[in-house]
């Protein structure tokens, strides 16, 4: 709420503040026309491979804590996982919700209950998701964004009909 830029204290949730914007900027686009589904498909493709050159097993809100110093070099990480934790987040809603419910309809809800004068507290943010979601997104969110275990993107790829393929390419220098 009151942001001290000389001594910061960063949030645990960096995957909501920017991986979840980063996640939208590419789902708008295709919900709007603006680039095409392969397209999309494209660039969660390259997400997946750059989120590989950083630390997969660290929990994504230790890191968020530690961006400014300790884990300085995994903040691009937040635009690559953090995108694909937002993108994950929605599969597994609308999946849970016959596709009645997703991220921006839980990020309205969130709005609506915090805000500028309102914020939420970091420890009891993941809680607050699953009182206003279901007991399965906390577990999700506990798993993969403040546990150590990496996501299995084929999972939740495949609740929306696609493959998740990986190719191993032989170079030669």
């Amino acid at each position: 709420q009151h942001f001290d830029y000389m001594d910061p204290e960063m949030s645990a949730h960096l995957w909501l503040y920017e991986g979840v914007v980063e996640y939208f900027a590419g789902h708008v686009q295709v919900r709007y026309n603006i680039i095409g589904v392969e397209r999309y498909i494209d660039i969660i493709r390259e997400k997946i491979r750059n989120a590989s050159a950083y630390k997969d097993k660290l929990p994504f809100t230790e890191m968020s804590k530690g961006v400014l110093d300790k884990y300085e070099d995994q903040y691009g990480n937040v635009y690559e996982k953090g995108a694909l934790i937002g993108l994950c987040l929605d599969i597994k809603l609308r999946s849970l919700t016959e596709g009645r419910y997703g991220l921006i309809n839980l990020m309205l809800d969130l709005s609506k209950e915090y805000g500028k004068e309102k914020p939420f507290e970091d420890d009891k943010l993941i809680d607050e998701i699953s009182q206003m979601t279901y007991p399965s997104v906390a577990e999700f969110l506990n798993t993969h964004v403040n546990g150590n275990t990496p996501i299995d993107y084929s999972e939740f790829f495949e609740m929306v009909g696609l493959k998740l393929q990986v190719n191993e390419v032989s170079t030669n220098y």
